[in-house]
């Protein structure tokens, strides 16, 4: 059995594109795939140079369609043509990732067959002072995102340095994303999946402020972090319909818990319907998942009471206390029914 197949994909690069993949020829690498994402005539050159080093392929997109297709395209290709190897190394094109780095990873996954991700290490760069500003925010906040909201414990998430056991690449690719929230929804999928991670430290490299990198701070971290949005939306609606039913009951009763209760059981079902189909969009059987769910509204419920009528009391204001109570239960609601309502539990990639 062959052992590896690297993959790159590149969006306008650079010289140095070249100069990697001349250093990534180790013994173990079966293949090369390089995907040119529709950089454009005038980079036609770099990638005829790179076509033309031993073990390399280069595919291409016609027009630039993301990293997360590229990605795509490069397993699926890999899937037709190379399917006796053994394992998938993703490399960005960018220079982020030394043939050390990579060599590394793959001696990880030779010790531990699973997932390994290279891990930045971002406290001792060498060829900087300084981390980039969106490279070292990104990553805190992805990691903060994943740590306490999805209960995954990635130190470095954005990584896109990942040997990847080829068992798994063909269910990847049915993984949603074209660009660079791809490589979060895959990391979502594995743990739905209960595909077991693992990292692995590598050397940082910044050259020019990360310039060559084309992620965009505010637009595919938009893109990354879709399903709290997509949540948020979701709470909103429900929020809408809560706070209706709340404040018309108000004026007919001053008992708080009828009023939460009420205003609950009324949004909940909408709520309950958009976040299985939309948010999370779970597999579980909707009997069970509804009464997980309804207990989390009774729950939810009695505690957003029971402070809304202690904060009350400190700043008398029915209004504002309910309000700001609502904004501290929203993590909790989120946390709760990501990993506990709405999963797909007791899942494998088998049963797929």
């Amino acid at each position: 059995m062959k052992e590896c197949v690297i993959v790159i994909p590149a969006y306008q690069p650079d010289v140095k594109l070249k100069k990697l993949i001349e250093n990534l020829q180790f013994e173990w690498v079966s293949k090369i795939v390089c995907v040119n994402d529709g950089s454009g005539t005038e980079f036609t050159e770099i990638f005829d140079q790179i076509e033309k080093l031993d073990k390399v392929c280069v595919l291409k997109h016609a027009v630039n369609m993301g990293k997360g297709r590229a990605l795509k395209t490069a397993f699926n290709y890999i899937l037709n043509e190379l399917p006796d190897n053994e394992m998938v190394i993703t490399v960005d094109a960018d220079g982020q990732h030394t043939p050390a780095a990579v060599e590394k990873v793959y001696h990880a996954y030779r010790n531990n067959h699973r997932i390994i991700l290279g891990r930045r290490e971002f406290t001792n760069i060498k060829s900087r002072k300084e981390i980039p500003l969106r490279s070292r925010f990104g990553n805190k906040m992805t990691r903060l995102v994943f740590s306490f909201l999805c209960n995954i414990d990635i130190s470095d998430t954005q990584t896109g340095l990942r040997a990847i056991p080829i068992a798994i690449i063909p269910y990847l690719i049915g993984v949603s994303g074209e660009k660079y929230e791809y490589e979060t929804n895959c990391l979502l999928w594995c743990k739905d999946y209960s595909i077991e991670i693992s990292e692995t430290e590598i050397e940082t490299i910044y050259e020019n402020n990360n310039e060559s990198s084309h992620f965009n701070p505010l637009r595919d971290s938009l893109r990354i972090y879709l399903v709290i949005f997509k949540y948020m939306c979701s709470s909103a609606l429900a929020i809408v319909i809560d706070y209706l039913v709340f404040f018309i009951l108000a004026g007919h009763t001053g008992n708080l818990f009828l009023l939460t209760y009420s205003g609950r059981i009324c949004s909940s079902v909408v709520n309950f319907l958009v976040n299985k189909k939309l948010v999370f969009g779970s597999n579980e059987k909707g009997v069970t998942q509804a009464v997980k769910y309804f207990l989390l509204v009774f729950l939810s419920g009695t505690i957003s009471a029971a402070i809304v009528s202690m904060v009350q009391i400190l700043i008398n204001n029915l209004y504002i206390s309910k309000v700001l109570v609502e904004m501290l239960l929203f993590f909790f609601n989120f946390y709760i029914q990501k990993n506990m309502i709405f999963v797909k539990k007791g899942t494998t990639i088998d049963d797929r």
